[in-house]
């Protein structure tokens, strides 16, 4: 499992539960 890749779903998931 690649933890950076991980860490980018989240980070754009953070994005649109921002929106």
């Amino acid at each position: 499992m690649d933890s950076i890749q991980d860490e980018g779903v989240m980070k754009e998931q953070d994005v649109m539960t921002c929106e």
